[in-house]
């Protein structure tokens, strides 16, 4: 998490810290999400995403394919294709959260077998408001 902003990828794995700020006027919910777009010869199977928000860590990784468990030391992909869902309620004014995403393929996981080679993945990361009316109108 101390590796600056912005890109600072290493030798085995990818990484960016980026900055989500409440610059408007009101305070709001929002949901953080990581998507698979696509994964070529299932490398999903053996990926780790790391999401280290505001110095909070946790890493994600779809659950064995034989056992049905979770990895070791990991929190389960929210399902096939969402890595994680994540509300993030009171996001006041004013308000800043950090977050540094590491992606690597996890050599111990026992789904990570040779007919990975050359696999590859693609996702993305969203920030979405859900807006929080300050008077709300009730009838």
């Amino acid at each position: 998490d101390d590796g600056g902003n912005g890109s600072h990828n290493g030798k085995d794995y990818i990484a960016y810290t980026f900055y989500a700020s409440n610059f408007g006027q009101e305070t709001i919910n929002y949901w953080a999400t990581i998507e698979i777009d696509d994964s070529i010869k299932n490398v999903d199977e053996a990926i780790r995403v790391m999401v280290i928000k505001n110095g909070n860590r946790v890493i994600y990784a779809k659950k064995n394919r034989t056992t049905g468990e979770n990895e070791k030391d990991t929190t389960a992909f929210y399902d096939d294709k969402i890595v994680m869902l994540e509300e993030n309620k009171e996001f006041k004014v004013d308000d800043t959260d950090k977050y540094t995403i590491v992606i690597w393929v996890e050599g111990d996981d026992p789904d990570c077998t040779d007919e990975l080679i050359g696999g590859e993945i693609k996702m993305h990361m969203t920030l979405t408001e859900e807006h929080i009316p300050q008077n709300p109108i009730v009838e």
